[in-house]
This record gives structure tokens, sequence and C-alpha cells, in this order.
């Protein structure tokens, strides 16, 4: 039902430990193709965007809300994270709580 579209593959392999599907294009700074995202929506009910939370990354995902109308998230800004993979590494109590939140709250 639910597919994220994240940054890379460490952020996609942190994501299935969590029991998240999620796929990583080969940039975040490029929009996947009309086809691609035609697809991919057609074969999840809900594609959000997670990618770093820098400004490069902040962008990217703005772009694929305006562009695609995507729902996106990014983890917080604590010292040390950018993305699920650094979160996951410094507050594994606390990551997957925080992505059903921001699932649910996007519904």
């Amino acid at each position: 039902d639910l597919l994220i579209l994240t940054k890379a593959l460490k952020d996609v392999m942190t994501y299935q430990v969590l029991g998240f599907t999620a796929i990583a294009p080969q940039s975040e700074a490029i929009l996947l193709n009309k086809e691609t995202m035609d697809e991919l929506t057609s074969r999840f009910k809900r594609v959000i965007v997670n990618f770093d939370n820098d400004p490069l990354g902040e962008l990217s995902m703005r772009r694929y809300n305006e562009t695609y109308g995507l729902e996106y998230f990014s983890v917080p800004e604590i010292k040390k994270v950018k993305d699920v993979s650094d979160y996951c590494k410094f507050y594994k109590e606390e990551v997957k709580q925080f992505i059903k939140e921001q699932i649910e709250s996007k519904e």
C-alpha cells in the first residue's frame, strides 16, 4: 500500500529493516519521469518522499510535491542526523514511531 521514495540504498535498507517498502532513484536532484511515477502510483496507494533534511533534499521533496502531488517528510534536525539511516543509527528506539507518525499525519 505504501512506497517511500528515499535518497540512497542505505536508506532503502533501513526502511526495509523497519518494515517499510522503499526505493531510491539515482539522484535526489533529478525527478523520476512521468511514466515511472505513473507506474509507481498505480502499484501503490500512497507514495511518500523522504530525502535528506538538507537544502537540496528539502528542495527536491518540494519539487516532487509540486510536480506529482506527492506527500513528503523530513527526519528531525538533530546533530549528526540528515537521513533515516542516521536517525536509526543514533535513535534506534524512536525512529519507527516517528515514521509511523509522519505517515499517519499525512493521511
